[in-house]
């Protein structure tokens, strides 16, 4: 399991945690304030989905209560001690909306994503309907993806204006991807007029904000001379940040930094790393580079 996927997984775990304890199930009490709840809690610490519990969780979804419906659609999502199912959980998520869950923008963004990437047959429509939703109900993801489906016509008309509009909603919200995404719009003039400088901020904004697009869109600028000064170091420093995300693009082009010495004390032994990770990834280009490499016993 990659580094994204793991994150999202114990973003899921954590999030279940707290809707247990909020809903008084989590083995603790029910009034203790939801601050004080550990946002580093470990998955063997998540309260396991035991029949008992099962069982109260259930009795409470069938009084309404919406916080228990969005805890048994995680469940069933997530297949966290039971049986994974999928049309239970989204049964479940659905039902948590309309029942007023405390998470609502949260359950709507994911709706919104499981009918867009492919889980649930996919429906643009519906997918463009979710993430407007959770946009309205002030999820910054939502807003992120409601620009996105704006900009390239996902369920919707495309209208750059519109999309410009939820990027900056979500820009605000701290959303490193919108960052990235409204910095390409500025770039180009598409639903803005064109502003390289705010382009370039906003590229910079999402690059340090952990966006991995806009680090190897930044080290492209700086390797290159285009809309940056051509500089080596930041070069490769972007090209190595990324790298170490695992993005294979950013680990040929470090690897090739570090065996030419450019921006980088000269290494073969680094470039020998970087490469082979580039070409594990799948990125055909370094294969020449490692055979050259293993040739000459880096």
């Amino acid at each position: 399991m990659n580094k994204g996927k793991k994150m999202r997984k114990r973003n899921i775990l954590w999030l279940l945690s707290m809707i247990l304890l909020m809903i008084g199930l989590g083995g603790c009490d029910s009034a203790k304030p939801v601050v004080d709840i550990n946002p580093t809690l470990q998955e063997s610490e998540v309260p396991s989905a035991e029949p008992s519990l099962l069982e109260q969780l259930e009795k409470k979804a069938e009084k309404g209560d919406g916080d228990a419906l969005a805890t048994l659609g995680y469940l069933y999502y997530t297949g966290e001690n039971v049986d994974a199912d999928l049309t239970r959980a989204v049964d479940y998520l659905e039902q948590a909306v309309n029942a007023g869950a405390g998470n609502s923008g949260e359950i709507m963004t994911l709706l919104g994503n499981l009918y867009l990437n492919g889980t649930l047959p996919v429906d643009e429509a519906k997918a463009f309907s979710w993430y407007k939703r959770g946009a309205e109900a002030g999820n910054a993801t939502a807003k992120q993806m409601l620009g996105r489906c704006y900009r390239q016509g996902i369920g919707v008309e495309a209208d750059p204006e519109q999309a410009v509009k939820w990027y900056k909603e979500a820009v605000a919200d701290e959303d490193a991807l919108a960052m990235q995404e409204l910095s390409y719009l500025y770039l180009t003039g598409e639903g803005v007029e064109q502003n390289t400088e705010e382009a370039l901020s906003l590229l910079s904004d999402a690059a340090y904000g952990g966006d991995v697009t806009a680090m190897v869109a930044m080290a492209k600028f700086y390797y290159v001379g285009e809309y940056l000064e051509k500089d080596f170091s930041k070069a490769a420093m972007w090209y190595e940040r990324a790298a170490n995300q695992g993005n294979p693009e950013a680990m040929y082009w470090i690897g090739c930094m570090y065996y030419n010495a450019e921006g980088v004390e000269g290494s073969y032994t680094l470039a020998a790393k970087w490469l082979r990770s580039a070409l594990e990834a799948g990125y055909e280009d370094a294969s020449v580079w490692v055979r050259t490499l293993e040739a000459a016993g880096f």
